[in-house]
């Protein structure tokens, strides 16, 4: 495993390059999650097995009991392409340290990075079939949750897939760990600091151009500080640097991909044709043409009253951010 790590390490800044590439995530970020990230959980998880122990003797009621650690088997790992090499390697470290086989099926958006994995696993020397590698859409995905030699599925995606893997999972009596999309909402309150909210705001509301499951993609105000706070959030919008993702100074780069741009735009005609008021951006950047940009969205409605305010736009949502006051 610390091979296996050194390998990475050694191809961080190529690998979140490609990720960048592959899914528009700022580059000084996908040198954290994609780059440093994965080796860095390898080396955790090499160094919990030197000591946990294997079994260990609990006291009880009768007496005593044995408790043994022993391994699952296969994995079925199924990777989203919004963190592709740091959500891929959360499931691959603790299986690898339990002594189990990996069958990976990363996101077809993001499957180049995948061979990235590969190669480095067998520069480290890890054993055929030790760590396996599948692309496929949700056919593949499919087969891989139903497959009857696969003891244990780890899914990170959308909800309505992980309803559908759990659902089969338990029909099989299989042990299944979910890691789903949501729609989280903010509170900003009467005694609320506007500076320190807005400080907060990138990582709160925008990281990875807001392409993250624990986005907060809502913001609900009280009515004394409404104006205050939907101008303050409209500005931050405006200052964003949206452009290649390759370039540091870029803040917000391109969107995952086309079918998720469209997608995206659709939340925002549906927002714009309820009470909802757009406050600033929502289309492409003037000039961009080419490509898959997006002007960072604000928004704004009293009651909430668009489907972006209780709808997961997936994991993640990313453009959008319907702001409402109660």
């Amino acid at each position: 495993m610390h091979r296996f790590a050194a390998a990475l390490a050694a191809r961080a800044d190529a690998t979140s390059a490609l990720v960048s590439q592959e899914n528009g995530m700022p580059i000084g970020l996908s040198t954290a999650f994609n780059g440093a990230a994965p080796a860095g959980l390898l080396q955790m998880y090499a160094e919990l097995i030197k000591v946990l122990p294997l079994e260990e003797v609990r006291p009880s009621q009768p007496g005593s009991t044995i408790v043994r650690r022993e391994p699952v088997g296969v994995v079925g790992a199924i990777a989203p392409w919004n963190y592709p090499q740091v959500l891929a390697m959360m499931k691959i470290a603790p299986a690898l340290a339990a002594g189990c086989m990996i069958v990976l099926k990363p996101s077809p958006e993001t499957a180049l990075d995948s061979y990235v994995m590969g190669d480095a696993a067998q520069e480290a020397g890890l054993l055929p079939g030790v760590l396996n590698i599948v692309l496929g859409g949700r056919e593949a995905g499919a087969s891989l949750v139903s497959h009857p030699n696969v003891d244990k599925i780890a899914f990170t995606g959308s909800t309505a897939s992980g309803r559908i893997i759990g659902a089969e999972c338990g029909r099989l009596i299989r042990r299944v760990t979910l890691e789903l999309g949501g729609k989280s909402a903010a509170i900003f309150l009467d005694d609320g600091d506007v500076d320190t909210f807005i400080a907060g705001l990138g990582m709160a509301s925008f990281m990875n151009n807001s392409q993250t499951c624990t986005t907060q993609s809502r913001i609900l105000v009280a009515r004394s500080r409404y104006d205050e706070v939907v101008d303050a959030v409209a500005q931050y919008t405006r200052d964003q640097v949206i452009g290649n993702p390759l370039d540091p100074s870029v803040t917000i780069g391109p969107m995952a991909s086309e079918q998720h741009l469209q997608r995206v735009l659709g939340y925002i005609g549906i927002a714009r044709n309820s009470n909802a008021r757009l406050v600033s951006g929502g289309g492409r950047p003037a000039g961009q043409d080419r490509g898959r940009p997006a002007r960072t969205a604000a928004g704004s409605s009293s009651p909430p009253c668009s489907p972006t305010s209780t709808t997961p736009t997936g994991s993640p949502a990313r453009k959008w951010s319907g702001r409402s006051r109660r």
